[in-house]
Formats: C-alpha cells, structure tokens, sequence
C-alpha cells in the first residue's frame, strides 16, 4: 500500500483537469506560492514538477472557493486550513465541509 504522502502528480495528470485546473492556473498558483511542488523537485525554470497529493486536494478547495466569489488570496489561506468555521468579515462566517 502505497502512503498519501507519498504520491506526487504531475503537470499533465488529468487530476488537475477534472478538479477545474488549468495549466495556466497551476502555474500561477505555483509560482505564487498557493501550492507547493513536491521537496525532491529541482527548482528553476525546464525540469518537471510534482505536487503531493495533499496540494491536489487544496487546489480543489481553491478552486471551490473561487467559484463562490472568494478572492484568490483568501481561498488559497482558507482552502490550506482545511474544513471548519472562518470568520471572513466583521459578522460574515463561511463554514466549509468535505
């Protein structure tokens, strides 16, 4: 049985498609520091990245909170904190479920 942690995704794995990612917005969201590459990953520009498959699972949160109206920034810090109660605003709470 292979462990969460240790599945990595590439670039073109359809995962990203399905859950609403392009690569445009895998990019973005990479290189903004919304998600993080997998550490056995050389950095710079022409060598393949991998995510682990914990990021996979925050892009899509991302990707829900986007489609909601939520501004990037704030999706990406919610969508890392997992499922629970937030307080986005003076007397606005958003709660988030699986």
């Amino acid at each position: 049985m292979i462990a969460v942690e240790e599945l990595h995704v590439g670039a073109t794995d359809p995962c990203w498609a399905a859950i609403g990612v392009t690569p445009r917005m895998l990019e973005y969201w990479t290189v903004n520091g919304y998600l993080v590459v997998a550490s056995d990953v050389r950095p710079g520009s022409g060598n393949a990245r991998f995510w682990p498959a914990e990021e996979v699972a925050v892009a899509e949160r991302i990707v829900r909170l986007r489609a909601v109206g939520l501004p990037l920034d704030l999706a990406a810090d919610i969508a890392r904190q997992g499922f629970g109660i937030y307080e986005i605003g003076r007397g606005v709470k958003l709660v988030i479920s699986p």
